[in-house]
């Protein structure tokens, strides 16, 4: 014997047959086409383009008082980075973290980039550790030329790569 079902079982959604078709196909060639379109992107990417370019939810994590570590969103928050006291940053992910480096110059920010493989086995610190000790320098040593709350404040530089987990944590 066959059984009837309802279609609110089958369907909780309550659409019809053809309109769960539909929207099926819709779904499933929206995802081919964006599939398609990472395949075909020379950065794969350059999605978080978009993402990065917000303000993040939260701050840099403090290593020290003059060392903060962050990720793609923190560098890109040329404001925020401002309102920190952040003087100088460094891409640790240059390449795959994409950051607005001409906005640094005209904030008085110094950049660095730098492109740390994230792997593992990578020699991260063999690699990259001297240039970027002879970056971030400036930061620790306080200014005899500066005055008042400017020399109290000092430097402080945000190590950042794209996640802000891996490579810039290792070279804090």
């Amino acid at each position: 014997s066959t059984r009837a079902y309802s279609s609110q079982k089958r369907n909780p959604a309550g659409l019809g047959t053809v309109t769960a078709a539909r929207a099926a196909t819709k779904l499933v060639k929206t995802v081919a086409s964006e599939m398609a379109n990472l395949a075909n992107d020379r950065n794969p990417f350059s999605f978080v383009g978009e993402y990065c370019f917000q303000e993040p939810d939260h701050l840099p994590t403090p290593v020290s008082n003059r060392i903060l570590v962050g990720s793609a969103r923190h560098a890109a928050a040329v404001p925020m980075l401002r309102r920190l006291g952040v003087t100088h940053v460094c891409n640790c992910a240059a390449g795959e973290a994409q950051v607005p480096s001409d906005q640094f110059e005209e904030h008085g920010i110094e950049y660095m980039a730098i492109r740390a493989i994230d792997a593992e086995g990578y020699p991260i610190l063999r690699n990259h550790l001297n240039p970027i000790l002879e970056f971030v320098r400036p930061c620790m040593e306080t200014s005899t030329l500066q005055k008042g709350p400017e020399a109290q404040r000092g430097r402080k530089v945000l190590l950042h790569c794209q996640a802000g987990r891996n490579r810039s944590i290792a070279l804090a």
